[in-house]
């Protein structure tokens, strides 16, 4: 078995786990990131659901309450260096701050500083798709209101594909893989292909993990251990470790698109460029632009030569629910998650809002069609105030918990931003130590 001495290892090299090993990365500690996956990554599914509810289309008089309720939830994830920023958009919008602030927690500050570092900036109006340009006019029409997409994107030199949720093929979308070079060049040790399966604790205080590489397995001994390896893979190796509670109270943002499924207008693919949050604390859900393509197309990706994909797409809105919190991680990775009746109203509730946009854009009743989708963004299963305290410390003594388990509830909103922020505030006071 070799073994290994460092002062702080980080498990995960995600937006949570890169930002921690920048913020480290000045403060003289021996740091070593373990990461379980590679730089191609891969998409891995909790569970492959024989159903035909996900991925299919249904139209709205097809999708009735009992159709919805009680619909186990498939959550997709990915693992690879970068962790799911490799596969996001890039969107920073702030979320729970008022709820962090009840356990006097504020982000305020840690939030405002990674905006400015990442040059955090509005989608521009200018560059609004014809879609989006649509959707923006018939929501405004019927008074709702349009935010434009705050995201860590080099707008002057984009290509605005589209294609961001695959691979930024001119690099301009950040990504953790940034922060993760910088502490590389400030001496941060880093390992792929390091799968850690358990803490290793002495009366009550941390002093490692284990694991196992591809090729054979290791301990690593440190005094501090932060583990940052996304809200399923964390519950695994806390519930390996005897972390009671660690698994439970799990939400996803599940998420649908309502389309135009008709054939008189066809659009490119377009970015994720304007918002609505006037639904997400009275009514759990918000709204941003979608096109959608059809499935024998979904994968397709952009020529080398970088120009704008012209795959038609049809016009839609993406939904995201803000869902309760009662799936649940197993020990041995298997997840349950089904919507209830909470989500379900919330689903219901944004139909009609969602059908009066599209048919105030033109759109024929007939055409309308809605997918739903599995859920993207798992957390809460190492919460706030329920597995970690407002340090994001366990009741292991410097085992820490820094990715999208520590969330005490679903944010209903892309938790990039949030994620980081806690992570940078972590990382000043583990500097401190």
């Amino acid at each position: 078995m070799k073994k290994i001495e460092t002062d702080v290892v980080i498990v995960g090299s995600g937006a949570a786990g890169a930002t921690l090993a920048k913020e480290l990365s000045g403060s003289g500690k021996k740091i070593l990131v373990l990461e379980k996956g590679g730089k191609r990554g891969r998409y891995r599914q909790s569970k492959k659901l024989r159903n035909y509810f996900f991925n299919s289309d249904f139209s709205l008089s097809e999708l009735t309450e009992k159709k919805i309720l009680g619909r186990e939830v498939s959550i997709v994830y990915w693992i690879g260096i970068g962790g799911t920023t490799i596969v996001s958009s890039a969107n920073f919008v702030r979320s729970l701050e008022a709820n962090l602030r009840s356990f006097g927690i504020d982000i305020g500050k840690e939030s405002a500083e990674i905006e400015q570092e990442l040059h955090v900036a509005p989608y521009p109006k200018s560059r609004l798709g014809s879609g989006a340009l649509k959707l923006y006019e018939a929501a405004s029409s019927m008074g709702l209101t349009w935010e434009f997409m705050p995201r860590a994107i080099d707008f002057e030199k984009c290509h605005f594909c589209g294609e961001c949720t695959l691979k930024c093929f001119s690099n301009l979308k950040w990504t953790a893989v940034s922060y993760l070079d910088k502490a590389k060049n400030n001496g941060v040790s880093f390992l792929a292909h390091a799968g850690v399966e358990e803490i290793l604790s002495s009366n009550g205080k941390v002093v490692g993990v284990r694991g196992k590489s591809d090729y054979e397995e290791f301990e690593v001994f440190a005094d501090i251990v932060v583990l940052a390896a996304g809200a399923i893979e964390t519950s695994v190796i806390l519930k390996n470790s005897g972390i009671d509670g660690a698994g439970d109270k799990m939400f996803c943002d599940p998420y649908y698109v309502m389309y135009d499924s008709s054939n008189n207008a066809r659009y490119c693919k377009e970015p994720r460029a304007i918002i609505n949050k006037d639904f997400i604390h009275n009514q759990g859900f918000m709204l941003a632009n979608s096109n959608i393509t059809r499935h024998e197309n979904v994968y397709r990706r952009l020529p080398k030569s970088l120009k704008p994909n012209a795959v038609p797409a049809m016009l839609g809105i993406m939904v995201k629910i803000k869902d309760d919190s009662t799936g649940k991680v197993y020990r041995n990775g298997r997840v349950h998650k089904v919507l209830t009746s909470a989500d379900t109203a919330k689903i219901k509730s944004s139909l009609s809002v969602t059908k009066g946009i599209l048919c105030a854009a033109g759109i024929d009743p007939k055409h309308i069609k809605i997918r739903f989708f599995p859920g993207v963004h798992p957390g809460g299963t190492a919460a706030i105030g329920e597995v970690v305290d407002e340090n994001l410390q366990t009741e292991i003594t410097h085992c820490y918990v820094s990715d999208a388990s520590v969330l005490p509830e679903a944010p209903g909103l892309p938790p990039l931003l949030t994620i980081m922020a806690l992570a940078k505030r972590l990382g000043k006071r583990l500097s401190a130590l």
